[in-house]
């Protein structure tokens, strides 16, 4: 057996044994209040509704099909997760004759900040898998037809499982449309930007067929955001009570002394905004939930927003950072993973969580221990410094950042 060989069989092993290792840990796949919802919209005991994006529950009832629970999913996530990290080491291997920099590729799928989310059964974790599969194949290997294709699915799936899963893709389908350019030898000015329009106006284009020939229950939540924006701008204001959205007053904050019910909505909208939860404020009675008929709170919205442009910038800016885990935020952004959250459905699971090895009690005393020791790995904000950073060391040697990307990728080729 070759030098080679050997050194590939390692990496093999190093995979197999975190994905088994993953694999019984997680069991059968973390879920929370989204990913029962999805699991019973998939095993028809909700219909499909657009708060969740139908493509990941379309996907379960394809797997369900095989087996019910959320078993094959978490497979099928631990498989690309896993998989992804072998490939990367396997060609970091073959095109460099290092080992220790292919074992290091590999073994970071150990890291907490990453297998934490593998085995949580959400669409962000199948937008991350899709992202990072289709990077691979972008990147490592010889182009063809069928991996440009493979991997415009990928990101079309990526982009399709959440609302805004457009802005994480539009990098990957920029770098998809160069790398076909390169493919095919178009060699004409703006191909890669009109290519990657097209690839846009593709993925709407399949939206909509797939929203025209699927039927979904409409639950109002661009309303939904719509108002709590106008609520948050109108609570900035003393001299304001909060007339604008009486209308929408819900159960719970009527019952409330008048003078005290612009205090408490305030407070709530000032708390949602630090937990982009929006659908609380809705739950809970405190507002009404508009119509998605409603004309009144879409003109309420734009009215504020050009009044007050500002204060609105204010808001996106505090929803952002919620995502991005300030230094000042009280906790670093993680799942704790010691089993499954309590079921919220009306009727029994046929799964539950085995612990076996107790390997699910080790996986979140891993967890908890590496994000109260190393928390700033756990904060996204971190990651954005650290390569915004490193951008700004090649930037004094490039003159620009996409100097360098162009560098980068001449070179691959």
């Amino acid at each position: 057996m070759s030098k080679f060989s050997r050194q590939s069989l390692a990496l093999y092993a190093v995979a197999i044994t975190g994905f088994t290792l993953s694999i019984l840990a997680f069991w059968p796949g973390f879920m929370e209040y989204d990913s029962f919802k999805q699991y019973a919209q998939a095993i028809g005991k909700l219909p499909l509704d657009d708060w969740h994006p139908v493509s990941m529950t379309l996907l379960w009832k394809v797997l369900i099909s095989l087996y019910n629970g959320p078993e094959p999913m978490l497979v099928l996530q631990m498989f690309l997760y896993w998989a992804g990290f072998l490939y990367l080491a396997w060609h970091l291997l073959l095109h460099t004759s290092r080992f220790s920099l292919a074992l290091i590729a590999v073994i970071t799928a150990f890291f907490p900040f990453l297998i934490n989310f593998s085995g949580v059964i959400w669409k962000d974790t199948q937008l991350a898998v899709s992202l990072f599969w289709a990077v691979l194949l972008l990147e490592f290997g010889k182009l063809s037809r069928g991996k440009l294709l493979i991997t415009l699915i990928l990101i079309f799936y990526a982009i399709s499982v959440r609302h805004n899963g457009i802005a994480a893709a539009l990098p990957i389908i920029v770098l998809w449309s160069y790398e076909f350019v390169c493919w095919t030898g178009i060699n004409k000015q703006y191909s890669v930007p009109i290519i990657t329009v097209c690839a846009c106006l593709l993925y709407l284009i399949v939206n909509l067929g797939l929203s025209h020939f699927i039927a979904f229950e409409k639950v109002k939540i661009l309303n939904g955001q719509l108002l709590n924006e106008v609520a948050f701008i109108e609570c900035q204001f003393d001299d304001k009570k909060l007339d604008i959205i009486h209308d929408y007053y819900g159960e719970k904050l009527l019952k409330i002394n008048p003078q005290d019910r612009k205090k408490y909505l305030c407070n709530e909208i000032d708390s949602l905004a630090k937990t982009t939860d929006i659908s609380t404020i809705y739950d809970d009675k405190i507002l009404e939930l508009p119509d998605d008929n409603d004309h009144q709170i879409k003109n309420l919205w734009f009215q504020s927003i050009i009044s007050h442009p500002f204060l609105y910038l204010k808001y996106r800016i505090e929803i952002y950072l919620t995502f991005l885990r300030p230094f000042n935020y009280s906790e670093p952004y993680y799942v704790s993973t010691g089993g499954i959250d309590e079921n919220p459905l009306p009727f029994k699971l046929p799964f539950k969580v085995l612990n076996p090895f107790n390997l699910t009690t080790i996986l979140n005393d891993y967890m908890d221990f590496t994000s109260e020791y190393m928390h700033l790995l756990f904060r996204p904000l971190f990651w954005l410094i650290t390569l915004s950073a490193r951008s700004e060391e090649h930037t004094s040697e490039l003159q620009s950042p996409c100097n360098l990307v162009c560098r980068l990728l001449l070179e691959k080729k």
